[in-house]
């Protein structure tokens, strides 16, 4: 197995998922029984999850060994990039919804990335990004130390990050290649929250504050943030 593999291998419990996870909350913007290209969907541990709900799963994954995983889970894996694949005609559906979870980071050009899936959207289809950062307050706070360390276990500082976001550029990206945004939604991370919320009462204020906190200031307390995108109107029937 792959270093790559090792660190986007495993799986998601469902009954253990926390609604303040990019997971939770990317599933949740996926409607039931519809027709789904999960882009860099590693071993199909995502894509688990949107069969239980009915869906029909086509997943692109780059890695040869997390592509093999997949293939028990998703009904089609493509194994390629996803710029490589959309450019040679690999994928030849169009999509209720496309998924990008947490990929566009590690992709040398996302902008380029998101115009390809332009054309892969059925009539009204839904685009559904997840994206880390990097203006949280942590990054913040390694910084003010003189700290800029990638971590090999994920999070923030990813080894495998090659593109970084706040609030305004995600944004501007998703404008940029041709979206309608319609929903924002975010991942939250609070000081003190993995400490204190060991305490009963405090875990109850926990359900509120920080969720408050990084409506209010998402740029500061957003982890991880989500899109839910579309094409206008005109121009998804014209990608027909």
């Amino acid at each position: 197995m792959t270093e790559h593999a090792s660190l986007y291998g495993g799986c998601i419990d469902a009954s253990l998922l926390s609604e303040n996870t990019s997971y939770a909350k990317v599933l949740g913007k996926v409607p039931p029984s519809t027709s789904v290209l999960d882009v860099g969907c590693a071993n199909g541990r995502l894509a688990r999850l949107l069969k239980d709900k009915g869906c029909r799963v086509v997943g692109v994954e780059p890695d040869a060994a997390l592509a093999a995983e997949a293939r028990e889970v998703c009904d089609v894996v493509i194994n390629a990039g996803f710029l490589e694949a959309a450019v040679a005609g690999l994928i030849i559906e169009r999509f209720d919804v496309i998924l990008m979870s947490d990929v566009l980071e590690h992709m040398p050009e996302p902008s380029e990335a998101l115009k390809c899936a332009r054309g892969l959207a059925a009539r009204g289809g839904l685009l559904v990004v997840s994206v880390p950062n990097i203006a949280n307050w942590q990054i913040r706070c390694s910084l003010a130390c003189g700290r800029f360390r990638y971590s090999p276990d994920g999070g923030l500082l990813d080894w495998g990050h090659i593109r970084f976001f706040d609030l305004e550029s995600a944004r501007r990206m998703l404008v940029e290649a041709g979206y309608q945004i319609l929903e924002f939604d975010t991942v939250w991370s609070f000081p003190g929250t993995d400490l204190v919320g060991r305490i009963p009462l405090v875990r109850r204020l926990l359900r509120v504050i920080p969720s408050l906190a990084a409506r209010v200031l998402p740029n500061l307390f957003g982890y991880q943030f989500i899109f839910v995108a579309r094409l206008p109107s005109e121009e998804t029937w014209l990608s027909q």
